[in-house]
């Protein structure tokens, strides 16, 4: 996709979960790759440093905008701001270690966690939060750009709408799989989760209690991404009924061609005229998208 646009610059953010774990690049960067920025989710620092009194105030901003969302009167990019703010003055620990923090762990798992040991309750909800923080602690380093484009929701979806968010411009979400509903059947099974709950249940069993926390989880960042998208590319119209069953709103949904149908665009040199956020190109006789 970068060579076959060279008089446009790119730059990757790239989303890992630790650093050791990652080999060497496998491709030649093209020479308009301009910068290619590492997230490692568990690799954040957790040193000290002087947590002064703004830092204290950044971090009580993100216990107020949790409870004002379970109040049903804020907003997840509200609390994705506050976070962003906080991390980039204040450490993980520090953060969780303030009463007022405390405080909101009592009383979410008094409110969702009866069903499973606070201990249990109190770890899932430390690498929510760690994930979260290692995220949004790097999104002031992360390359400004007109358009911001991401494969997934998840993880890279969370980033690209909070891009969005704090520096306007565009936000591209373009799926090949829908990453939501892998990651949901993914935890039907799982064998990380340490619940006492069936590792397969029946249709129609609810759901433990932590295994219904990180589902939550994955569907609030799959909310986020299909809420602050401009457009959403899906491979075909099941893969589009999918997205929309999980919040995506339709009109903003386009549909990517077979790619035996790509001679129907025409000459390669006039639809690449129609640049789209440097992924896709339009024709100029359709709505639809083609990968390039």
């Amino acid at each position: 996709m970068m060579r076959a646009m060279p008089e446009r610059e790119f730059a990757i953010t790239f989303i890992g979960s630790r650093k050791e774990l990652c080999g060497q690049p496998k491709y030649a960067v093209p020479e308009n790759l301009t910068a290619i920025h590492e997230i490692y989710l568990h690799n954040q620092s957790q040193s000290r440093v002087r947590f002064s009194r703004g830092a204290r105030a950044r971090a009580r901003e993100v216990t107020d905008a949790v409870r004002e969302l379970f109040a049903g009167k804020g907003s997840a990019l509200r609390i994705m701001d506050c976070v962003c703010s906080a991390a980039s003055t204040c450490s993980l620990r520090d953060f969780w270690e303030m009463p007022e923090t405390w405080e909101l762990l009592q009383d979410l798992y008094n409110a969702r966690g009866p069903g499973c040991s606070f201990k249990e309750f109190y770890w899932n909800v430390w690498n929510f939060a760690a994930h979260l923080w290692a995220l949004l602690g790097e999104v002031d380093r992360v390359p400004q750009a007109p358009v911001y484009h991401a494969v997934c929701t998840g993880y890279a979806g969370l980033l690209g709408a909070l891009l969005k968010h704090r520096r306007g411009g565009r936000f591209l979400l373009s799926e090949h799989g829908i990453y939501v509903k892998e990651r949901v059947e993914d935890l039907r099974t799982a064998n990380w989760i340490a619940d006492p709950g069936e590792r397969v249940p029946a249709l129609g069993t609810p759901h433990s209690v932590l295994t219904d926390l990180w589902m939550q989880f994955f569907l609030f960042q799959a909310q986020v991404s299909y809420d602050s998208a401009d457009q959403i590319v899906s491979l075909f119209e099941r893969n589009a009924e999918i997205q929309v069953e999980f919040g995506a709103d339709r009109e903003r949904i386009e549909m990517v061609w077979p790619l035996s149908q790509r001679a129907l665009l025409g000459p390669t040199q006039s639809a690449r005229s129609q640049v789209f956020s440097g992924a896709l190109f339009r024709s100029k006789t359709s709505r639809h998208y083609c990968v390039l």
